[in-house]
């Protein structure tokens, strides 16, 4: 308690402080929370403060619930940073345990928080929130569903699993997970050709190579085993280049697939908060619209 006294009336010697935001869905929340600002009673010695927020009201108006977490205390700009990166951990966990869907602020940016200068001066702030509607008058909803239903007599499966996680990318406020979908929907239309008759015993050879080595390790042998298995198949991405060249996708937008491809396996495969994601999203969107009516054509 006496430290809290100090950060609360000495900002230039606990000059920084941290926050972290968050959006929790209508399966979430806290319960007898006023929605005002509120200083927790925790263990730790610095303040921490919860606030509400404002979020989008297309978004609230479905019953989610935007929060702040306002850490303060430290005394350096980089502890700070540490106790964002550990307060966002803690929401997240949390949000496992009770099983929240939950989002945190800023996906585009390097960390999930913010940390702020206690002893900077503030002025006005203003915040504002836009959406852009796309609905169609019944008569159109009708026509084109009718032209829909007669693009293909027979509707294949990777096409049909292609087009519901775009659809429901759209549905994501969180570009991070918009963009994995999108991404997602282009490679469920990526058929893998079988290699084995091009390949001929080159796998069984390598196999057996495995096999003889004396790897003592089980676990090991039979993973290098199953990674040698899957070269009877091409790669996802061989895969996906030779299904743009079929569908005559232009060399810059097949640039564009390969750069949103290699940005999903960072941000995967490597845990990487990747930002700018909106540029990439909107070729995404754009190049999967050209995909579908091409596929439709070519079928």
């Amino acid at each position: 308690m006496h430290n809290r006294y100090h950060i609360a009336t000495k900002p230039t010697v606990y000059g920084w402080s941290v926050i972290v935001d968050f959006t929790v869905n209508t399966f979430g929340g806290i319960s007898e929370y006023a929605s005002e600002p509120i200083s927790i009673l925790w263990d730790e010695e610095e303040i921490l403060v919860l606030e509400p927020r404002e979020i989008p009201p297309e978004i609230s108006a479905s019953g989610c619930m935007g929060y702040r977490l306002k850490f303060e205390g430290a005394i350096t700009a980089s502890a700070a940073e540490n106790a964002g990166i550990r307060l966002a951990y803690s929401i997240l966990r949390v949000a496992e345990k009770r099983r929240w869907g939950l989002h945190l602020a800023w996906p585009d940016a390097p960390l999930p928080c913010r940390v702020i200068d206690r002893t900077a001066s503030t002025g006005a702030t203003l915040q504002g929130f836009a959406s852009i509607s796309h609905r169609v008058p019944f008569r159109m909803f009708v026509e084109e569903l009718g032209s829909a239903f007669n693009d293909l007599k027979e509707i294949p499966y990777e096409l049909l699993m292609s087009l519901e996680l775009c659809a429901a990318a759209r549905f994501e406020s969180n570009s991070r997970a918009r963009f994995v979908l999108l991404v997602s929907a282009l490679e469920t239309l990526a058929v893998q050709a079988d290699l084995n008759d091009q390949l001929g015993t080159l796998i069984n050879d390598l196999q057996n190579v495995i096999n003889a080595a004396g790897i003592v390790d089980d676990g090991l042998r039979n993973s290098l085993l199953g990674q040698v298995g899957n070269l009877q198949r091409e790669s996802v991405r061989r895969a996906l280049r030779r299904l743009m060249k079929k569908l005559e996708i232009d060399e810059n937008d097949i640039s564009k697939i390969d750069e949103a491809y290699q940005t999903r396996s960072k941000i995967l495969h490597e845990g990487k908060r990747v930002p700018e994601l909106d540029h990439l999203i909107g070729s995404m969107d754009k190049i999967l619209a050209k995909i579908y009516q091409k596929f439709v054509c070519a079928t």
